[in-house]
Order: C-alpha cells, then sequence, then structure tokens
C-alpha cells in the first residue's frame, strides 16, 4: 500500500480521535447514506467507480479486450450483478497536468481524469455508449458519480490543489447533467449517488446530503474496501501479485471468522486503473467471486440489496418492517446513518420530518439558508411546514421531546418512543394530503393554460375505531335495497286485489253503467241487467256465484270468514268482502294492463257507486252476494266462430294480434304485452273496456 495513502488514514483516524475533526451526529434525513443492510441472507453487493473505460488491463494480458469488458465477464461468470457508479466525460477538466505516479494526483493535479490524463475519450458513458448498453442489458445497476467527477468542497489534507465546485447549486448542476444523459438516451432512471472522494461539506452549510435530496437520491456508500485502486511499493510482477492478494485475503480471512460476515454489505471496488496505473480487479474480481460463491454468497446489485431490507438496524423479522420499508418511500423516518432507531424517544422534529412533504420541507429549509447565509437545522423546513398548516405549534424546539399527538392523524397510544409514534401513525393521512397538494396545483397549471389530466379520486381513510367498515355497510345497504324491493312489490300487488276488488262489486257494471252519459244506452243497459237476472233466478243451483281472480295475480291465502247473511227483505246489497292478501306480485305486464282498464273505466263511468248497480236490478231480484272459495282454474274464453258479428272481446282479440304482428320495434314493449287469458275475468266473462281506437287507447300509460 502506497506510504501516503496510509499516512493519510493513519492522520485522520488521530484527528477523529482528539476531536478535531468530528463525525455529524445522525439526523432523520430524507437521504441516507447506505453503507450495509440488516439482513440474515447470504446476499453482497459490489460497486465499481470510475467507470467505464475502454483502454485494456494493466498489464494487458486479455488480448487488449476493455478493462470493463472483464469486469462483466467476471460478473456472468458467477451470475452477480454489480452497481456501477459511473462519470459522465472528464475532457474538459484542462488545463491540468498529471501528478507523480502512486500519489493521490496521479492524474491530476487540478482534476480528476478518467482513466487517465490525455485519455478521456476512453472513459465515461458519453464515450462508451458499446459498454453502457452492455451494462444495463446484462441487469446492472447505474449510480452518478458526477458528470465531470469535481469534489463537491474542499478536501486540504489530500487534494489541496484540487478544484472543486464549493456551491449546492453548481454540484446539483453537474449530477443532473448525467442524470438526464442516462434519461435522454437509454430511458433509464438513476436512483443513487456517491461523491467524489466522498467530499460531503459544501459552501454555505450545505452538505453532500443537500445536495442528493434535490436529487432524489440515497447516498451510495460501501462497508468494505475491495482494495483494487490501492498501489502496492512494491515493482514489477510482485507489485500485481501483492495488489491481488491485497483484494483476497481480507475476504477470505473474515468468512473463516465469521461465515456471515458479509450479509448486507456493499464491497467497493475500482473500474479503472489504481494510482500505480495498474488494474489488479481483473484478476482479483473472479478470486473474490469465487471465495463469496464457495460460502453460498449471491452478488446482487444495490437495489436489490435494498428491496430485501433498506435499513442497517430493523430487518424483515420486525413487526413494524413493512410499515417503515414504506413510509421510508415517503417521508423522512431513518436517521442519515440509515438506522431507525425505534426504541428512542421521539423529538418534534422527528415526527415534523414523518408529517411534513418533501419537498415543500426543503424548499423552506432552503430559503432559510439562503435568507441567513448559514446552515439551518435540519428540521427546520418540516417544522416550519407543519407550523403554517397548524398541525404543530410554533416556535417548537426540534429537540423537545414529544408528549402528545395531532389529533386525528394517530391512532392512540400511551408511549412515545419512535417506535410507538410509527405505529399509531396512520398512513392514509399521507394519500389525502399528496392528493389535495396534487389537485391544487393541477389547478394552477390549468390556469396558465396547460393540459392537465384529471387527478384520481382521493383514497379514503379508514374506519375509526368501532365504525362498521365498507363490506359492512354495503351488505346493509343491499339489505335495505332488497327490503325496498319487497315493499314495493307488496304495494303492487295490493293495488292489483284492490282493482280485482272493485271489479268483483260492480259484477254487471259494465253492461248497467258503461254508458251512463246517454240515457238511451242507460235503459238498454238496465233492460240488459233484467234478463240476466232473470236467468239467474231460473237456475236450480243455490250455490252463490263466486269470483273468480285472473290468472295472472297470484293465488290467494286461506280462506277468510264469509260475511254475515244479509236480512230478510232487506234491500240494500251487503258490502263487497275485502280483498284476499296477495302471495306474490303480478307481473309487470299485467298491472300495466290493470292499470289501463281501471282508468277506462274510471273515465267512463265517473261515479259508479254500487247502490246505483244495485237499483237499477232492483225490480227484477235482489243479486245473492258472492262467497269467497278456493281458487279455481279460469275457464278460457271460446273462440268464436265465423261468420258472425265481431264483439267487444273479439274486437280486442283482433287488436292485439295487430300489435304483435305489426312490429317488432320497442316503441310500445310489444314483445312484452299480455295474453288474452291475463285479463281480468267476472263470473268467467273477460271485462272488456271499449274498442280501442289506436295503440294509445290500448296502452295509455306505456312508453
Amino acid at each position: 500500500m502506497s506510504l501516503i495513502v496510509k499516512a493519510g488514514k493513519a492522520g485522520k483516524g488521530f484527528l477523529k480521535a482528539v476531536n478535531l475533526l468530528p463525525e455529524e451526529v445522525p439526523h432523520v434525513s430524507y437521504t441516507r447514506r447506505v453503507e450495509r443492510v440488516k439482513t440474515e441472507a447470504r446476499i453482497c453487493a459490489m460497486t465499481f467507480d470510475d467507470g467505464p473505460m475502454d483502454l485494456p488491463a494493466a498489464p494487458n494480458q486479455f488480448h487488449g479486450r476493455a478493462l470493463t469488458d472483464l469486469i462483466l465477464d467476471a460478473l456472468a461468470e458467477f451470475d452477480a450483478k454489480g452497481t456501477f457508479d459511473v462519470i459522465g466525460d472528464t475532457s474538459l477538466n484542462y488545463p491540468d497536468e498529471a501528478g507523480r505516479e502512486g500519489s493521490a494526483s496521479w492524474g491530476g493535479i487540478r482534476y480528476d481524469h478518467y482513466p487517465d490524463i490525455g485519455k478521456d475519450e476512453f472513459g465515461g458513458v458519453v464515450h462508451n455508449d458499446r459498454l453502457v448498453r452492455r451494462i444495463l442489458s446484462e441487469g446492472h445497476q447505474i449510480t452518478n458519480h458526477g458528470y465531470r467527477h469535481i469534489l463537491f468542497g474542499k478536501k486540504p489534507l489530500v487534494y489541496g490543489k484540487r478544484i472543486h465546485y464549493g456551491s449546492v447549486h453548481s454540484a446539483v448542476g453537474d449530477l443532473r447533467r448525467l442524470d438526464q444523459w442516462m434519461r435522454e438516451k437509454y430511458n433509464y432512471i438513476i436512483t443513487m449517488g456517491r461523491p467524489p472522494h466522498y467530499v460531503d461539506n459544501l459552501n454555505g452549510g450545505f452538505t453532500s446530503y443537500d445536495v442528493y435530496d434535490r436529487m432524489g437520491y440515497q447516498y451510495l456508500a460501501a462497508s468494505f474496501d475491495g482494495a483494487g485502486w490501492l498501489p502496492s511499493s512494491k515493482r514489477g510482477r510482485e507489485a500485481l501479485e501483492e495488489e491481488i492478494t491485497l483484494m483476497t485475503n481480507p475476504i477470505r480471512a473474515a468468512l473463516l471468522q465469521n461465515p456471515d460476515a458479509f450479509c448486507g454489505q456493499i464491497i467497493f471496488q475500482k473500474d479503472g486503473y489504481n494510482m500505480a496505473r495498474r488494474t489488479p480487479v481483473a484478476w482479483g474480481l473472479p478470486l473474490q467471486l469465487e471465495i463469496l460463491h464457495q460460502y453460498g454468497y449471491r452478488v446482487v446489485s444495490v437495489a436489490e440489496l435494498m428491496e430485501e431490507c433498506p435499513f442497517a438496524d430493523v430487518g424483515r423479522e420486525n413487526p413494524l418492517f413493512e410499515k417503515m420499508a414504506r413510509l421510508a418511500k415517503r417521508r423522512g423516518v431513518a436517521f442519515s446513518d440509515n438506522k431507525l432507531r425505534l426504541e428512542d424517544r421521539m423529538t418534534m422534529g422527528e415526527l415534523a420530518m414523518l408529517l411534513a412533504p418533501k419537498e415543500e420541507a426543503l424548499d423552506l429549509r432552503w430559503a432559510r439558508m439562503r435568507r441567513v447565509k448559514e446552515r439551518a437545522h435540519p428540521y427546520y423546513g418540516a417544522l416550519a411546514w407543519c407550523a403554517r398548516e397548524r398541525i404543530l405549534p410554533r416556535n417548537v424546539k426540534p429537540d423537545a421531546p414529544v408528549t402528545e399527538l395531532p389529533f386525528g392523524i394517530f391512532d392512540e397510544t400511551r408511549t412515545f418512543t419512535r417506535r410507538a409514534v410509527y405505529e399509531a401513525f396512520r398512513e392514509d393521512w399521507i394519500d389525502q394530503g399528496e392528493h389535495q397538494e396534487a389537485e391544487i396545483r393541477r389547478i394552477e397549471e390549468q390556469l396558465h393554460g396547460w393540459v392537465v389530466p384529471p387527478l384520481p379520486p382521493a383514497p379514503p381513510l379508514p374506519p375509526a375505531p368501532g365504525t362498521p367498515d365498507e363490506q359492512s355497510i354495503e351488505d346493509a345497504a343491499q339489505a335495505a335495497e332488497v327490503a325496498e324491493e319487497a315493499a314495493s312489490a307488496e304495494a303492487q300487488a295490493a293495488e292489483i286485489a284492490e282493482a280485482a276488488t272493485e271489479e268483483a262489486e260492480t259484477v254487471t257494471e259494465t253492461e248497467v253503467a258503461g254508458d251512463a252519459t246517454e240515457a238511451a244506452e242507460a235503459e238498454i243497459e238496465e233492460a240488459d241487467a233484467v234478463e240476466v237476472a232473470e236467468a239467474a233466478a231460473e237456475e236450480e243451483t243455490e250455490e252463490a256465484e263466486t269470483v273468480q281472480p285472473p290468472e295472472g295475480i297470484a293465488e290467494v291465502a286461506p280462506e277468510t270468514e264469509p260475511p254475515e247473511e244479509a236480512s230478510e227483505g232487506a234491500e240494500e246489497p251487503q258490502p263487497a268482502p275485502e280483498p284476499p292478501p296477495i302471495a306474490a306480485p303480478v307481473a309487470p305486464a299485467t298491472l300495466a294492463l290493470l292499470e289501463s282498464l281501471q282508468k277506462s273505466a274510471q273515465a267512463q263511468a265517473p261515479q259508479p257507486p254500487q247502490a246505483q248497480a244495485a237499483q237499477s236490478v232492483a225490480q227484477a231480484q235482489p243479486i245473492a252476494q258472492p262467497q269467497p272459495a278456493p281458487p279455481q282454474a279460469v275457464e278460457a274464453a271460446p273462440e268464436p266462430e265465423p261468420p258472425h258479428v265481431e264483439t267487444a272481446e273479439e274486437a280486442y282479440v283482433h287488436a292485439l294480434a295487430e300489435v304483435y304482428t305489426e312490429d317488432t320495434g320497442s316503441a310500445h314493449k310489444i314483445m312484452n304485452l299480455p295474453h288474452l287469458e291475463d285479463i281480468p275475468h267476472v263470473d268467467g266473462i273477460p271485462v272488456m273496456p271499449p274498442p280501442p281506437k289506436d295503440l294509445k287507447d290500448l296502452f295509455p300509460d306505456m312508453e
């Protein structure tokens, strides 16, 4: 290993030990530094920095094959997936000159150049379309290592002469340039990034976490050094052999001590030259993969590793894992070191990070930092949003412990640990809020004249405890609908029964009062009624005439009690018996016909009292009261024998036949017309209306 690198690592450790280089205290952040995840599965990831590279391995022992191709070949041999932390193009990083070989400035004093100074056209995604397409086609992941690989901020100990961005906007612009290149040319969405040389601090109090917040990335780090970038202090063949040994021995030793040592680890690798312009990864990577394979490990991309578990301290065995994994994609719940710390007490700032939308919280914090020209608290934007929306009090201290939770957003909880608060949080509250915000944005865009598609309906909040769920509400609604339909059918049946009773009360009403408006016709009808009464008196049977219900009406209930016998000499007839209950509803077509018959009878005889009908036949003989009897089958009306004069019944039958055969449309619902047997009968005689003039008279109430 290079003495300069050893000295640099030793100096950094000493500064941290004496607190001259203190590490930043972790805080809840939208961007998490992903080094290792918690899992019991034997899976790990490998990242390859600074590529792709279209130059051969050094020394060239692979017939001139490009180094990135050799890496892809080794991964394919072991069915492994890599994560390529690529750059865009370093050809603009001039004027510059190379530093001393073996030092940190070997590829340039002011800038980095990949794969080497003066050979920029052989490196980066801009110049290596073939390699990029192979990486993507074989299922590997690509992350953002910077378009020009320029430092975000200063790193004086090692890179004191290096040009750096300093401004957060310049750093974001550099990453966005590479991000857009991958989107537009390959339709690939980058989700993670690694800052060049792990430099985090920028001017104005911003850090690389702020940069990745804006990009929507996670911070790609590593937990194990694959050592392919480190140069050996030896020379010639011995130097290469030592560099290969430094890549393989640490992995073998760690597994011998603990076979599960690499579960969830991310291994750092180099896709390019090391400081001595050699490529030990071309030989060391297949050996590393072979060792991991012998212990049953599967090498996956970092994205797949995070699907297995996105956190460093909470795994799938935890009951809260699934909920926290969902929340981590939408809100700030994990700390910047990718830990959840569920047993710690929740603070007001951490609560605000759970409640506030990411973009609005970032906007408020960035505006504060630009205004005051100094670093704002990591929770400032989230607290400001919660105060503005009146969810949390104003001027609350971010480190103050939580003592109560906002109403309507959380279920009841007795403790306020982070675990208890997350368990009580109602996730659907986020859906409601995001839908409202999206609706506001949509309206604003429409006011600018932009065509905006409508939003889907907002998802409903879950019912409060003790409230019936949607299924029970739907079942109750269906039951009410069925009950309503049954009541309606019962009412219709009652109306049919009433109509039938009125027809029974007026046995000879159609002959007596059919044409009551004309005096001559009334006299004729009275004479006919007398003849009917005399004929009835001559009959030998003493059984009372019964009223037969129409065939279309359902059978009646059990027999009702007969009415009291009329006293001798009484001239006024007894009231007709009440209609029996209907057992089942009538067909809609029969109901419509009965209603039309009833309306026609009312129009021709506005006042047809029963007394008038009885008075018309009083001179001949009193009419016997009908007695209820078991339902009997209705005799079919005899067909007329030609030649003879067409009666009203025959005219009605012929009219029906014409309607059935005239057309097949739906103007009068022809296919649903009732048959002759559905017409109400009295004493076996159909109760006929006046001969129809046209279809509207036949069916006045039908569409």
